[in-house]
């Protein structure tokens, strides 16, 4: 949802062709649920989400951190 919220504003419309180049082509980053977004879409590419990208995490102290050091680690978890 917050990678169609950021196309809408990209695109400045609601129009479908218009968001699905916005959604190939985001110019910011957006900060989801299981990762950070940095050009998660391209014209050959509708998959957000690779392999790596989803880890275990905990609620400690009000904040989501991770369950496990090397998911830590990993390049694409990084802000």
């Amino acid at each position: 949802m917050y990678l169609l919220a950021a196309a809408i504003k990209q695109a400045g419309s609601t129009d479908g062709p218009k968001i699905r180049a916005a959604l190939e082509n985001l110019n910011q980053k957006v900060d989801g649920v299981v990762t950070n977004y940095n050009k998660p879409y391209s014209h050959d590419n509708h998959e957000a989400i690779a392999a790596g990208i989803p880890v275990m995490g905990e609620v400690k102290q009000g904040h989501v951190v991770y369950a496990y050091e090397e998911d830590r680690k990993n390049p694409l978890h990084t802000k």
